[in-house]
């Protein structure tokens, strides 16, 4: 029977995927025309910015440079010029994004799956294009969606760089990846994991190729604001959520109403560059005094990150038996990419294969400075987004394995499956624990 729908799946593997793709795209629309949702807080941020950048009134440098950026802005302002203050093409081309993320996680897969299955790649699609998590932020004017398809292409090109050995492919990944740290500065530290493994395949040219694109994309917007603002800052003002998740009374979220530092008068008659300033050198401040309070809020925020315990549904549009279920789906999406997807990176870092288990290492480096970019500053449950594709990738190759080896050379990786779902239910089980309040209130 399995043998069957094995060679079913093969056999109808291309049309699987356009229904997989084509499936995820119409979700997306579907879900973003149903709700209709107007743009708040952050999202409405990003708007005005864009709008502005679309009327020709540029980037407003006093306010505009305190949100992550610019990339999101560029890409809301572009949409806007072309069809007009429309949250519709926005949503489509959200819808278009993440079908493009789910074809990219699904190349991935099928240029690094040693075993070459195709269930695994499908899998891997499946996941990014029907994600309750990223079905929903896709429709919101937030940078989650455009990030996530920047860092699905970064990988599929550089893991085809890597396998094809083409120079052109690792630059490629290179813009990608530029564009995604414009939009997310914190994931800037994904540079180091592929700098130190051309270094290490001793690729200098590749890895001087590899730099220099990275410093080409981000000197435009570095020179701007150098000449605004006289220093050298390559993305924006955010260091400033240093001390905004560092600080005495903080819980590792974001407090909107957070106590602003004494003896600086009134901070609100500051531009946005001083007061990011004050911040920074508060929170550093902050942490020098009290390191093991940076600690337990740094281990803290590691544990909401990876929690399945925290879904991304609790949202004004969302109510009764709807809230229920997005909760439950996306928990259990949450539970099936971190449980899964770490065993897909522990079993691709035990093979023997010398080769795979190289590329393994450098993907799983990413996935590990991921979270390390984010977790010492504020963590809410959409800024694990950008980690789906790669745990995405592991899920499939982790279902490969298992293949591979079923049913005869299942048991220790049954055993391995279970410790890591011991794990993550107990960190889950710790979240609840620790935030049962806030849970009850949420209903």
């Amino acid at each position: 029977m399995l043998k069957k729908i094995s060679n079913w799946i093969e056999k109808n593997e291309k049309l699987i995927l356009s229904f997989i793709i084509s499936g995820s795209i119409l979700s997306s629309i579907i879900y973003s025309f149903s709700f209709r949702i107007e743009p708040t807080v952050d999202a409405k941020a990003y708007d005005n910015i864009a709008w502005d950048i679309a009327q020709g009134s540029g980037y407003d440098e006093n306010s505009a440079i305190g949100r992550p950026g610019p990339g999101y802005e560029f890409f809301l302002g572009f949409i806007f010029r072309i069809f007009g203050h429309s949250y519709e093409a926005v949503w489509i081309i959200h819808a278009l994004l993440l079908g493009a993320s789910a074809y990219f996680v699904y190349k991935s897969i099928k240029s690094i799956d040693p075993n070459n299955f195709s269930l695994p790649a499908l899998v891997g699609a499946f996941l990014i294009g029907f994600s309750p998590d990223l079905i929903t932020v896709s429709s919101m004017l937030l940078t989650e969606t455009l990030v996530v398809f920047l860092i699905s292409g970064f990988l599929y090109f550089l893991i085809k760089s890597i396998t094809k050995d083409k120079a052109h492919l690792l630059s490629i990944s290179g813009i990608f990846l530029s564009a995604a740290m414009l939009t997310r500065s914190n994931l800037s530290l994904l540079v180091i994991p592929v700098c130190i493994f051309l270094i290490y395949k001793k690729n200098y040219k590749k890895f001087f190729l590899f730099a220099g694109i990275i410093i080409i994309c981000l000197t435009p917007w570095t020179i701007r604001n150098y000449f605004i603002y006289h220093e050298v800052r390559p993305f924006n003002a955010a260091f400033g959520l240093i001390y905004v998740g560092n600080h005495k009374g903080a819980t590792g979220e974001l407090i909107v109403d957070y106590p602003l530092p004494e003896g600086y008068g009134d901070l609100s008659s500051l531009d946005q560059i001083d007061f990011d300033e004050i911040l920074k050198k508060e929170g550093i401040k902050y942490i020098k005094n009290n390191p093991l309070d940076f600690l337990r809020l740094s281990l803290i925020r590691l544990s909401i990150y990876i929690s399945p315990a925290r879904p991304f549904a609790f949202w004004p549009h969302l109510k009764g038996l709807v809230r229920w279920a997005t909760t439950g789906l996306s928990s259990v999406y949450a539970g099936v990419m971190f449980v899964v997807g770490f065993f897909g990176i522990w079993v691709s870092i035990k093979t023997k294969e010398k080769k795979f288990k190289e590329y393994a290492v450098l993907l799983s480096s990413l996935a590990v400075v991921m979270p390390v970019g984010i977790v010492w500053l504020i963590v809410e449950t959409r800024y694990r987004f950008p980690l789906y594709p790669i745990l995405g990738l592991f899920v499939g190759l982790g279902i490969s394995w298992l293949i591979k080896k079923w049913p005869t050379n299942i048991k220790n990786y049954k055993s391995v499956l279970i410790i890591i779902l011991l794990i993550i239910g107990a960190n889950s089980a710790f979240d609840i624990i620790r935030n049962l309040g806030r849970i009850a209130d949420k209903f």
